[in-house]
């Protein structure tokens, strides 16, 4: 069996140096804000949270524009999936996200005021239902944490 080249081994090694000095500033950063030890992640959670937004980040992005015709924005079900909330990685990169209305008989409650409020405006981008009134930008404060 034949091993790697040492270049390959050599990036290898500088992006494990990466993940784990990224990692231990997490960690610090964390601590100064006033987590719990069992709120932050462990090395490996944070490695596999930092692989998946690489591949989010690769993939292709939503053509613009008007929505085919066979794409419907009702659901016929009585009760809609829990949309996971999109980690901070995602939340905060500033990148295509926008208050999207959404005409609906029932709508949702917020997902950052919790029971408090119904909203019917829907990130484009992390798909949750967000508050985006006056005095009351749960939008905002929501891709600002």
């Amino acid at each position: 069996m034949k091993t790697k080249k040492w270049s390959v081994k050599v990036i290898f090694h500088f992006t494990d140096v990466a993940l784990v000095k990224s990692w231990l500033n997490y960690k610090e950063d964390t601590k100064q804000a006033g987590y719990t030890k069992n709120q932050v992640l462990h090395l490996l959670d944070f490695r596999m949270q930092v692989v998946e937004a690489l591949i989010r980040g690769s993939q292709e992005r939503k053509r613009r524009g008007r929505p085919s015709a066979d794409a419907s924005g009702h659901s016929e079900h009585h009760h809609r999936a829990a949309v996971p909330i999109s980690g901070p990685d995602v939340r905060c990169d500033q990148k295509g996200h926008w208050p999207d209305p959404q005409v609906m008989t029932n709508s949702p409650r917020c997902r950052l005021s919790g029971r408090k409020a119904k909203s019917q405006v829907q990130c484009s981008e992390c798909k949750v239902f967000l508050c985006l009134k006056a005095g009351k930008n749960c939008f905002r404060d929501f891709h600002d944490k």
